[in-house]
C-alpha cells in the first residue's frame, strides 16, 4: 500500500524526522506529546500578569535586532509587550517586520526596570488580524522535536496521518477471539491515538488523565504483543539453527590467561561481578547457546564482565561483536576495551559507527571478514548488509532495550556456522523474573554491589533562586581541580517555555565564570564534534561541561565529581538516576545537585526526595512506582531509558504477563491473527517518493 501524500512532507523534512526516530507511518503516529497546553483563548496584553502562561495576538510595532537577540514590540488594542527571541533561524527573519501580525504563547515576565512586560522566547507564528484559532476544541500537544522541525509542522503531519489512518482503515479496531480476552477495558487503536494526540478541552484535567491512561494501556498491550511475538521469532530461529548445527561454540578459558588479564586491571572485581562472571563462564562452556541478561545499576561495573566474556571467545579463536545504541557509548567502550586488551591474546579492537569514514569502513569490514579483528564495537552500523564476520562466536548488546528483537536477531544471523552466544546488558532496574520474561533470556544475572572504594553519591535539592551560592560552590570545586557537569533538559528555549536551554546556559555561565573553560555538548551536534568535546573534557582541557541528557550513558570521567541538573522536577526519575551515575566514578566523593523552579508541588517534592534519600536504582524504581501509579506518565517515554514506547515496567507487569500468554495461544491456534497484530505495529515505511514538497 502506498503512503499518503502528506502536505509538507518532503525530503528535507523527512531527514529531520529521521533524526528523532520517525522513519515509518507508525513511528509518526506513535510520536506522543511531552505535555499538553490550553491554547484555546486569547488574552488581552493589558490583562497579563507576571508568571502567567498565555496566548496573545498583536501587530508588530517595532523590531530591535542585536547580535544575540531580537526584541519585537507587539501591540494589541489594550497595550504592548516585548518579545525577546534568541537565535532566530534564517527563515523566520522575514516574518519579523513591522505591521505583521503574530500569535504567541509563552510565560509573561515583569521587567524590573521597565513598565512593559515581556515574554522570553515564546512559541510564535504569523497570523492575520481575524484568523480563527485552529485548536479551539482540544488541548495543544507539545512534541519532542529537533532543529528546524517546528511544532506546527509536526502537528500538521500527525493530524494528516491520523485522518488517513481512519479513512484507509490502516489501524482497524482489534477484535480478539473469545478464547483471548483483553486484560482490562481497552480502546480501539484509532480512538486511542486520536485521544492521545488531541484530548478534548471538555475534559477536566482529572478526566483527561484517566482517559489518556486508558489509551496508553491500549497501545501498550499491542506493543507487548508485538514484543513477545518478536521474541518467539528469535527463539524459533535459534532453535532451527541449533537443530541444523547441533551446537554453539564451547569456550573454555585457561585459568592462567584469566588471572593474567585480571592482574593487569587497576581494580579488583566485586563479589557481584565475580558471581556474574562465573555464571557466564559456565554458560560459555555449554554446547547450547548462552542467552543471558546481565542487569546492574548505574556504575556497578557490567562492562568489565563483558570484557571477560570477550576474552573467553577470542582465546578460543572466535570474534566478538559488542553493539551499543549511541556513538558516545561506543567510543567509551572502545577506549576501555582497547586499554584492557593491550598485548592480550593479540586482540585487535575496532570501532565501527556512522561517523566512521568511508575509507575506514572499507578497511574495517575487510579486516573483520578476514578475521584480523577480534573485537568489533559499534552502533547500528553493525547491521549493514556489507558487514561480514570471519568467525563470530559472541554477540553482546549494551542497553539492550534500545534495540528491537528483530535488530538483535539480524546480528545473531551474521554467524557463519555455530550459533553465537548472546549476552545482553541493561541498567533498567526491574525485578529478575520480569526481566527474564521481557527479554526472552533463559537466565538473568544481577550485580548489586558497587566497585571497591566507590562512595554513594550525595544528592541535594536546591531552588534555582540559590544560583549565586551554587556558583560559589562551583568555583570552590574547580579550585580543587575537579570537573563539573551542568545538565539541561533541552537544547533550545523555544521548545519548552520554562526549562533552561543548554545553549543559553552555556552562554550565561561563560559570562559569569570568565576564568573557567566551559564546553557545550548536545544531541544536535555532529557526532565527531560530540566526541571531540567529550575528549577535551576527558583530557581536562574543559573544566565545566554544559550538556543535555546525551551524557546519560557512556560517559565515564573519574575526575568529574559534581553534577548539576536543571529543572529536575520536569524529568523522570529513571533519567535523573542515570544522569547521577555520571559522577563519583573514581575514588572521590560524588555530588549531585537537583535544581528546581519553585513553587514545587507535593508530588514533585516526593520524587526529588526519593533521589535525595536513595542511591539504589531498584529502590528508586520501587518508590517511583508507588508515588506515580497509573495516569502519571506523560513525557516519561521521551526521557530516560525505558524498554518500551508505551508499556511501563513494572507498572504494566499484568499486561506483560497476559500479552505473553495471548501470543503463545495465538501462535498455536491462530497464527494469522498474530501476524495481523504484528503488522499493526510497523508495516509501512516512509519514503521520499510518496512525499509532497516541503511547505
Amino acid at each position: 500500500m502506498q503512503l499518503p501524500r502528506l502536505t509538507g512532507l518532503g525530503p528535507e523534512t523527512q531527514r529531520k524526522l529521521n533524526k528523532i526516530g520517525i522513519t515509518h507511518v507508525q513511528s509518526l503516529l506513535w510520536h506522543l506529546p511531552l505535555r499538553y497546553e490550553n491554547r484555546a483563548q486569547l488574552t488581552p496584553i493589558a490583562e497579563l500578569t507576571d508568571g502567567q502562561t498565555a496566548l496573545i495576538q498583536g501587530v508588530i510595532q517595532r523590531v530591535i535586532t542585536n547580535p544575540k537577540t531580537v526584541t519585537v514590540i507587539l501591540e494589541d488594542a489594550s497595550g504592548n509587550i516585548a518579545l525577546r527571541l534568541f537565535q532566530q533561524r534564517t527563515w523566520q527573519t522575514p516574518h519579523l517586520v513591522q505591521d505583521n501580525w503574530l500569535r504567541c504563547y509563552g510565560v509573561v515576565q515583569a521587567q524590573p526596570s521597565q513598565t512593559r512586560k515581556q515574554m522570553l522566547q515564546p512559541d510564535w507564528q504569523r497570523c492575520t488580524a481575524d484568523e480563527p484559532i485552529d485548536n479551539h476544541d482540544h488541548y495543544t500537544p507539545i512534541y519532542p522535536t529537533t532543529a528546524g522541525l517546528s511544532q506546527n509542522k509536526l502537528r500538521s503531519l500527525i493530524k494528516q496521518m491520523i485522518i488517513h489512518a481512519h479513512t484507509q482503515s490502516l489501524l482497524q479496531p482489534l477484535r480478539i477471539p473469545s478464547q483471548g480476552q483483553w486484560p482490562k477495558p481497552l480502546l480501539p487503536i484509532p480512538d486511542a491515538l486520536q485521544l492521545l494526540h488531541a484530548p478534548p478541552l471538555t475534559l477536566d484535567p482529572e478526566q483527561r488523565d484517566q482517559q489518556l491512561e486508558q489509551a496508553r494501556e491500549s497501545l501498550a498491550f499491542i506493543e507487548l504483543i508485538h514484543h513477545f511475538a518478536e521474541i518467539a521469532r528469535l527463539q524459533h530461529f535459534q532453535q532451527q539453527a541449533l537443530t541444523a548445527t547441533r551446537a554453539a561454540p564451547s569456550f573454555i578459558l585457561d585459568a592462567a590467561v584469566e588471572q593474567q588479564f585480571l592482574q593487569r586491571l587497576p581494580f579488583q572485581l566485586t563479589q557481584g561481578q565475580q558471581q556474574a562472571w562465573l555464571a557466564i563462564a559456565d554458560d560459555l562452556q555449554q554446547s547450547q547457546p548462552m542467552r543471558r541478561l546481565l542487569q546492574g545499576d548505574v556504575g556497578c561495573g557490567k562492562t568489565i564482565v563483558t570484557a571477560l566474556a570477550a576474552l573467553a571467545a577470542i582465546h578460543n579463536g572466535y570474534q566478538v561483536a559488542l553493539m551499543v545504541p549511541t556513538e558516545i557509548l561506543a567510543q567509551q567502550h572502545y577506549l576501555s576495551f582497547k586499554n584492557w586488551f593491550v598485548e592480550v591474546e593479540n586482540a585487535r579492537v575496532a570501532l565501527l559507527t556512522g561517523s566512521t569514514s568511508a575509507k575506514q569502513k572499507r578497511e574495517l569490514k575487510a579486516a573483520l571478514h578476514q578475521g584480523d579483528i577480534q573485537i568489533i564495537i559499534g552502533t547500528q552500523a553493525l547491521f549493514q548488509s556489507t558487514v561480514h564476520f570471519h568467525k563470530l562466536g559472541l554477540v553482546m548488546i549494551d542497553e539492550q532495550h534500545r534495540f528491537g528483537v528483530a535488530q538483535r536477531l539480524a546480528l545473531v544471523r551474521r554467524a557463519n556456522d555455530k550459533i553465537p552466544h548472546q549476552l545482553t546488558l541493561t541498567a533498567t532496574p526491574i525485578p529478575r523474573t520480569l526481566a527474564m520474561t521481557l527479554s526472552g533470556q533463559r537466565q538473568v544475572s544481577v550485580i548489586t554491589q558497587m566497585p571497591h572504594g566507590r562512595k554513594p553519591i550525595i544528592t541535594a535539592v536546591m531552588s534555582e533562586q540559590k544560583r549565586p551560592q551554587l556558583l560559589q560552590r562551583i568555583q570552590h570545586s574547580l579550585a580543587q581541580g575537579e570537573q563539573i557537569f551542568w545538565v539541561c533538559p533541552l537544547i533550545e528555549e523555544s521548545e519548552i517555555l520554562t526549562c533552561a536551554a543548554a545553549e543559553r546556559t552555556h552562554q550565561l555561565l561563560r559570562e559569569q565564570l570568565t576564568e573557567v573553560r566551559v564546553g557545550l555538548l548536545h544531541g544536535r551536534m555532529h557526532e565527531t564534534d560530540k566526541l571531540a568535546v567529550l575528549q577535551a573534557f576527558r583530557d581536562q582541557q574543559l573544566q565545566l561541561l554544559v550538556a543535555t541528557s546525551v551524557i546519560e550513558v557512556g560517559v565515564d570521567i573519574p575526575n568529574a565529581n559534581l553534577l548539576i541538573i536543571e529543572n529536575a522536577e520536569r524529568q523522570g526519575l529513571a533519567q535523573l538516576h542515570q544522569l547521577r551515575g555520571r559522577v563519583g566514578r573514581g575514588q572521590q566523593q560524588g555530588y549531585c545537585i537537583l535544581l528546581y523552579k519553585p513553587p514545587l508541588g507535593c508530588i514533585s517534592r516526593q520524587r526529588l526526595d526519593i533521589l535525595r534519600n536513595h542511591t539504589d536504582g531498584f529502590l528508586v524504581s520501587q518508590h517511583d512506582l508507588e508515588i506515580r501509579g497509573p495516569g502519571q506518565w506523560l513525557g516519561k517515554q521521551q526521557s530516560g531509558h525505558h524498554p518500551f514506547r508505551f508499556a511501563d515496567m513494572p507498572l504494566d507487569s499484568d499486561l506483560a504477563e497476559q500479552a505473553a500468554e495471548l501470543v503463545s495461544t495465538l501462535e498455536k491456534n491462530q497464527p494469522h491473527l498474530l501476524r495481523g497484530l504484528m503488522n499493526i505495529w510497523q508495516p509501512y515505511e516512509i519514503s521520499d517518493a510518496h512525499c509532497m514538497a516541503d511547505a
